[in-house]
């Protein structure tokens, strides 16, 4: 579940351009929660818009809060460098 939600909106693109996606998560899972970055990049490497989302896991069955598993979190790690 979303918790909080920040975009910074920095260009606009024209009809038939395109962008990439980055999606990663910055730092490892505090008990049930985690922040997700999202960067969408043009043609020439600007990123366009930046959105950081703070996320809550919840277990499906009973609704409450659960910690993050690691096998979870670990495909969008940020290398640590």
């Amino acid at each position: 579940v979303v918790t909080g939600h920040e975009i910074d909106y920095g260009g606009n693109i024209a009809a038939g351009e395109s962008v990439k996606g980055r999606t990663w998560i910055e730092s490892v899972p505090k008990g049930a929660q985690f922040d997700r970055r999202v960067d969408f990049v043009d043609a020439a490497g600007k990123v366009i818009v930046r959105a950081n989302t703070t996320w809550a896991m919840l277990d499906k069955a009973t609704g409450r809060l659960v910690r993050v598993r690691p096998e979870i979190s670990a495909p969008f790690m940020k290398e640590q460098k």
